[in-house]
């Protein structure tokens, strides 16, 4: 399974494997239980229990359920860790080894990166959708100001800070008796 911290005090089931008690959603308070897992996110060390099955603090959903071998992995993400990967053996006298710890480890690593872009995607999708709708706002602001300008009741026009005409309407060229291009001039 995958557990991630939502909060500081709060490990969630994000993924699981079928056919266990441990559901997706299921929730790990600190100091309420799953003690290798906070174990593993406290200390940012792999969390290896030999045999679970006969642990005092065993979690009571595994009551019955035949969990030798645990390996809890910590996932770090840049300098803080933001979950668990967790690994387990039904059969006994099964330990994990060091070279399993060390691919579980590596995995880890992976997940990190994994949760990481997909971060910085939904980021990126974010900025993108409001760059849009910005865009969008924009256009009809712009739409909506030329509809004014044009209009012809009124003779006007845009000029820069030292008084250059940047745009000028065509009621502004009847007024004056000049074409658009001769005001800008």
């Amino acid at each position: 399974s995958i557990d991630l911290l939502e909060e500081p005090d709060l490990l969630i089931t994000h993924a699981v494997t079928p056919g266990q008690p441990l559901q997706k959603g299921d929730r790990m308070r600190r100091g309420e239980g799953g003690w290798l897992s906070w174990q593993a996110v406290e200390t940012g060390k792999p969390a290896v229990m030999e045999d679970y099955s006969a642990w005092a603090n065993r979690r009571d959903l595994y009551e019955g359920f035949p969990i030798h071998a645990i390996a809890i992995i910590p996932i770090h993400q840049r300098e803080r860790v933001i979950g668990a990967i967790n690994f387990s053996r039904g059969e006994p006298g099964n330990p994990f080894s060091e070279t399993e710890i060390f691919a579980a480890r590596q995995l880890a690593q992976m997940v990190a990166l994994v949760l990481d872009n997909a971060n910085l995607y939904t980021q990126l999708k974010h900025e993108l959708a409001e760059r849009k709708q910005m865009q969008e706002v924009l256009r009809i602001n712009q739409e909506n100001f030329m509809g004014y300008f044009n209009m012809g009741a009124v003779g006007m026009c845009v000029t820069t800070s030292s008084q250059n005409w940047v745009e000028v309407n065509d009621q502004l060229c009847n007024m004056l008796g000049y074409s658009k291009e001769e005001l800008k001039r």
